[in-house]
Formats: structure tokens, sequence, C-alpha cells
């Protein structure tokens, strides 16, 4: 039986403040980039496997996500994204030790979660801008606030979830 790539999303509730997504905002209109309007992160977790929707589930509730001021979203085989914005998934490059993923896998044992063969972890970033980046504002985005291109690679996808870019 061929294995899904489960990826889960934990960000902040709705309305609640997050610093981060304020910093990254600031961040890009010092880089002279004004037409992003707001972000959402999350932290990612890939989880490779077959799981049923009542692991994941336990995985979401009591592993990964505090449910009072977190959400989490799952996605089977693709990254969720939201209408009209840009989705840039962040994870470490082959070889860099992801100690989150370890942690995680040690987690899921004790929990009793049979399945996953493989977890990785990463950040996801939303974009939303009103009007369309061109092709070096994401790349500058991307490389000189999302990613540390010494130890991370990212993948940037459309809200149709086409890959626009990767580096």
């Amino acid at each position: 039986m061929q294995e899904t790539p489960y990826y889960i999303e934990v960000s902040k509730k709705s309305g609640l403040p997050d610093g981060r997504a304020t910093a990254l905002l600031d961040s890009t209109q010092d880089l002279g980039i004004e037409s992003v309007e707001a972000f959402l992160v999350g932290q990612l977790y890939i989880l490779h496997g077959r799981l049923s929707e009542q692991a994941l589930k336990t995985v979401c509730d009591q592993l990964l996500c505090d449910p009072i001021a977190e959400d989490a979203r799952v996605g089977e085989g693709h990254l969720p994204g939201f209408e009209g914005c840009l989705t840039a998934k962040v994870t470490y490059l082959p070889g860099v030790t992801d100690a989150v993923a370890g942690t995680v896998i040690e987690a899921l044992a004790q929990l009793g979660v049979e399945g996953v063969s493989g977890v990785a972890s990463g950040m996801v970033y939303h974009l939303f801008a009103p009007s369309s980046l061109d092709t070096q504002s994401i790349r500058t985005i991307a490389e000189r606030i999302l990613a540390n291109p010494v130890i991370q690679n990212y993948e940037v996808y459309d809200s149709d979830g086409h890959l626009v870019m990767k580096g």
C-alpha cells in the first residue's frame, strides 16, 4: 500500500495576535515590498504513512496543537492553502538535523499512534496580497525573510496549489 504525506499546519486561532506575522510584514515592508497586506504563520508537520482519521485527530488534538490558542489544518498529499494568497513551505535540507521531527516520532510512539514511517517539520507562511507579486519580490521574500538557504529549502504555491517557485 502506498504511503500518504499528511501536511499538518498549526497556527494561531483567528483573532489572536501573532507577533511572528507582524514581524514578517514589517520586514517585507522594510524591503520595499508594499503589496503584502498580511501573513499567516504556521508550524508545519509532514507525516508519511497510512493513518486513520481518528489517528490524525489524536495527533492534532493531543500532540501538535493547543486547542485553546491554535487551529490545526490537515491536507492529504498537498499543502492546504487559502484563496487569493501565496503559500510558502519551508523545510530543512536533506542531512540537516530536524530535532522537532525526532521529538514528534518519540511522542507518536508514546501515544500509541502507528502507521507513521517518517516525520519532517518546518514552517508554512501564507502571504496575502491583493495584487499579484512579481517573481523577484516572491524570491526576495522567500530568500531574505522566510528561509535560511544554508539549511533550508522553500517551495511557493499559488492559491490553486500550483508550484510557483522553489529554492
